[in-house]
């Protein structure tokens, strides 16, 4: 069986799907390390996977805070600036470089990364000649690296190519075509969740939702429980595991479980962004297995995340999405065009336009459509295609970085 190296940065959304990955990969008999953040130790560790973080607890601790300095980097483009050093440095890759390839020590070694972040990930794979896996977590991941390419692609290469003079790899020509150059590339989301992006300069294979592990619950609390299974399915409002979300969003989402008089059921680890006073029919957990309560209730209001909206669409659940920023109003078209969720840009974050859009997307034929996109994720067998794409790449010299030199300067 094979040495399996998983890589990814960041928060829940773009962790919990490698752990399951892992964990299906650890089943079929591979030895897997998940290389993240400390957080998720005990999580991946539950699952049979090895183990190695990038940070220590108070190192995990500030980036979540750091995080927020990317909330506005057209106001703040200085904040943002000063988040890539602290995170994305050349000393950072390079220290993330040695994590990596001190697990890259069989022959039959396949490494998985999150694209664009895993830059110690393709580096390695380059350097020690192992196959690599690139994954995408959503599709305007693709468009916002063409995006890149067409403005900043000149400096991207430039701070690659000092990085890779350290490790005596030759320079190359565009960022785009290295961070593009893996032979076997993922979409964690089906073909029919957004369209082809076409100006992706490689082949991506769709295969479908990884739907969220989480099994850190066992129990829920009894008042929840009687929320969810009584005459009044509640409204459940998240804005997911970072602190990257505006301001106004909980206190909004709040108004709107208020005004239209539900109930609601409010999911966020950051108490400091709640608004001081609750109503007495909303009720705030710190964390909860969403995917587990999704079928019983009436509609999710949230920030535009894959791995929420995933486990709503499989649910059968109406959303009303509310982002801003990353990948997040990408995500609410997408939904948005297939007809199962309201998209609200930030100008209409509003009460009463709010209290219009739950209305909506509670009603009757609204919740048969999305009960049509639940039957589809039904039928999904994710996890097994993933694996059997990986397994396709282990000892096999087509998935190598071999074509590098083509990218090369001359």
């Amino acid at each position: 069986m094979a040495n399996i190296v998983i890589t990814t940065h960041w928060t829940d959304g773009d962790v919990l799907p490698f752990i399951k990955i892992g964990s299906e990969l650890r089943k079929r008999g591979h030895r897997v390390t998940l290389i993240t953040h400390c957080y998720y130790k005990n999580m991946a560790k539950s699952q049979g996977l090895d183990f190695e973080a990038w940070d220590s607890p108070e190192q995990h601790r500030q980036m979540l805070e750091d995080m927020k300095e990317e909330l506005d980097p057209l106001r703040n483009p200085c904040a943002l600036e000063r988040y890539k050093k602290k995170y994305e440095s050349i000393e950072v890759r390079l220290r993330e470089f040695k994590k990596v390839i001190a697990h890259c020590n069989t022959t039959d070694t396949v490494l998985v990364a999150k694209n664009r972040s895993s830059v110690a990930a393709y580096l390695a794979a380059e350097k020690l000649n192992i196959p690599l896996v690139c994954v995408f977590m959503a599709p305007s991941e693709m468009l916002s690296m063409v995006s890149y390419e067409m403005m900043l692609g000149k400096l991207l290469a430039n701070e690659l190519n000092l990085l890779r003079k350290e490790l005596n790899l030759a320079p190359v020509k565009s960022w785009l075509a290295w961070q593009s150059s893996p032979k076997r590339q993922i979409a964690l989301w089906p073909d029919w969740f957004a369209e082809p992006i076409e100006e992706w300069p490689a082949e991506v294979i769709n295969v479908g939702f990884p739907l969220s592990y989480n099994e850190r619950f066992d129990n829920l609390p009894p008042d929840l429980m009687e929320d969810l299974l009584g005459d009044e399915p509640p409204v459940v409002i998240t804005g997911g595991t970072s602190k990257t979300i505006r301001p106004e969003f909980y206190p909004l989402c709040v108004e709107t479980c208020r005004l239209s008089g539900r109930k609601g059921i409010l999911v966020t680890r950051y108490e400091e962004l709640l608004p001081k006073e609750l109503p007495d029919k909303v009720k705030w957990f710190r964390e909860l297995p969403l995917n587990k309560i999704f079928p019983y209730t009436s509609a999710v209001i949230h920030h535009g995340g894959m791995g929420t909206l995933s486990g709503a669409i499989a649910a059968g659940v109406p959303q009303l999405v509310l982002p801003y920023y990353l990948d997040r109003p990408y995500n609410a078209l997408c939904l948005k065009k297939l007809g199962i969720a309201e998209y609200l840009p930030p100008i209409k974050w509003k009460p009463e336009i709010m209290v219009d859009a739950l209305q909506k997307i509670t009603a009757s034929s609204f919740r048969e459509r999305c009960k049509l996109f639940s039957k589809k994720v039904s039928l999904q067998n994710t996890m097994n295609e993933i694996c059997c794409l990986i397994e396709e790449t282990v000892n096999n010299e087509e998935f190598l970085l071999k074509d590098i030199s083509l990218l090369q300067t001359t």
